[in-house]
């Protein structure tokens, strides 16, 4: 037991710290927000897997998914090394390394009764997020790089609004089954009208998706109507603090919250479109290299190679 113990400790360290470090020099750029989340995401992982394995039980309990992963992460390895793509490949496969670890780990200090902690912690980082967005919406801080505010700790409003749309359904999940039902009306809030703050059309879109996925498991597992009331109350509570209460940021719309509202199918302009035209040229791309792909990482790179002419979303990077 502890060795699950350790590997608990090693990845809630890591939920607060993948959120919370950041180096954040003009000369990094968005990347002095990437690389300590990324080296935290790998070590902790790396190291809770370790601790995991270490229990007598552990390499009974790894199955045909944790088999699966880390076959993907030998070939992603694999395509890193002959894809030639040096640092951003290594790095990449970094990342992928940490993130199977981190789920291997996860799953078998859940299994030893560390699920619940696990989950708490995760939602705890996610707060941490919302209320460092909603402070620099607001004009307290200042974070992100250039005009992708209000990203918080994570630097882009796009990535912070990914990570919140993650987290809500943990913190619904929380808010329905747990008894500390302020608590976690509080954490949906914040994590709400951070969500909504950020603009992000893709985030509203999952976040919106997930929320009446998990509300039907809720209905089929025999939720009390007063867990529902009390989440549906915290959901338009963050939407109307976000909505209502001024903020300092600099929008260029007179209607900033109903033109994203009106533009959220929209895919025959701006970042609609582009996604479109990504997704035909990475089509291109696989079928160039339908067996060990460009490579952890390598798709900005190799994504010039492929793109037509006229291509507004191209942004060459060189090794």
């Amino acid at each position: 037991m502890k060795g699950a113990r350790a590997a608990r400790l090693a990845l809630q360290a890591g939920s607060l710290g993948c959120v919370a470090l950041l180096v954040a020099t003009p000369a990094l750029a968005l990347e002095g927000f990437d690389y300590p989340k990324e080296a935290v995401l790998a070590l902790t992982g790396l190291i809770a897997l370790a601790a995991w394995l270490r229990e007598r039980s552990a390499p009974r309990m790894l199955d045909l998914a944790d088999a699966l992963l880390w076959g993907a992460v030998a070939l992603a390895v694999l395509s890193a090394a002959l894809g030639g793509s040096g640092w951003i490949g290594l790095r990449g496969c970094a990342l992928c390394a940490g993130a199977a670890a981190t789920f291997t780990a996860a799953r078998g200090v859940a299994r030893e009764g560390g699920g619940e902690a696990l989950l708490t912690t995760a939602c705890a980082a996610a707060v941490l997020l919302a209320a460092s967005v909603l402070l620099e919406a607001h004009g307290v801080v200042h974070l992100s790089v250039g005009t992708r505010s209000p990203g918080g700790l994570l630097g882009h409003r796009n990535f912070a609004a990914h990570l919140l749309a993650l987290a809500l359904p943990l913190l619904l999940r929380g808010l329905l089954l747990s008894p500390r039902r302020l608590l976690w009306s509080g954490g949906v809030v914040l994590v709400v009208a951070a969500l909504v703050l950020t603009r992000c059309r893709t985030a509203w879109i999952g976040a919106a998706l997930a929320s009446v996925a998990f509300a039907a498991m809720a209905v089929r597992a025999g939720v009390a109507r007063p867990r529902f009331a009390a989440a549906g109350l915290a959901l338009a509570a963050g939407a109307a603090l976000a909505v209502l209460v001024p903020n300092r940021l600099a929008w260029r719309s007179a209607h900033p919250f109903a033109e994203t509202l009106g533009s959220l199918a929209d895919l025959k302009s701006g970042s609609g479109a582009g996604r479109l035209q990504q997704y035909r040229t990475t089509l291109s791309m696989i079928a160039a290299h339908p067996l060990l792909g460009v490579g952890p990482g390598g798709w900005t790179i190799e994504y010039a190679r492929y793109a037509p002419e006229g291509d507004a979303t191209l942004q060459p990077m060189a090794l």
